[in-house]
């Protein structure tokens, strides 16, 4: 509910497939590192969101639609990375997975959407997610930008910490 009406059509109509929503829900979220298990994503996804809700807090330079969406399409297109093999009972890489990634995955997902659904998201909100999914802290090197806004530096640390806190919680 706290997301705007254009984003909540966005974030429905790239699950709306429903191979890809229960893929999304119940895949891992590495293969090795954290949330490595059954229900893996979605677990992080709302950790992640949890997160970025508490280190947002009442900060009135948030915009949390923006914030909102880029917690919950971040690992969506892990979706499509990863294959459960029954015969060896471990998730593997897709072709994919290993020849494009998640990243690139959900932006091709959330273009096509936004496209065929002709959902009316402002090009300044757009622009504003597709930078809080695509940017990185120190991998300016490689042509990626550095976090601009209070939504993608949330979003880049409330990543970290879900992952971190998994990690330790395993040890």
């Amino acid at each position: 509910e706290a997301m705007s009406r254009p984003f909540q059509h966005l974030y429905n109509a790239v699950l709306w497939d429903a191979g890809r929503c229960h893929r999304f829900m119940t895949g891992p979220s590495s293969i090795n590192g954290h949330h490595n298990e059954w229900n893996g994503n979605l677990r992080h996804t709302i950790e992640t969101a949890e997160q970025a809700l508490g280190l947002s807090g009442e900060n009135a330079q948030v915009y949390r639609p923006v914030l909102l969406a880029a917690v919950l399409l971040h690992d969506i297109g892990k979706a499509d990375e990863y294959r459960y093999d029954r015969s060896r009972r471990t998730f593997t890489l897709s072709d994919r997975g290993a020849l494009v990634g998640h990243l690139h995955t959900v932006l091709e997902w959330i273009a096509a959407t936004r496209e065929s659904n002709r959902i009316l998201l402002p090009e300044a909100h757009y622009l504003a997610l597709l930078h809080a999914l695509t940017s990185a802290k120190g991998a300016e090197w490689l042509g990626i930008r550095e976090p601009a806004s209070l939504e993608a530096s949330i979003l880049s640390m409330a990543d970290r910490h879900s992952g971190h806190m998994d990690l330790v919680g395993r040890m």
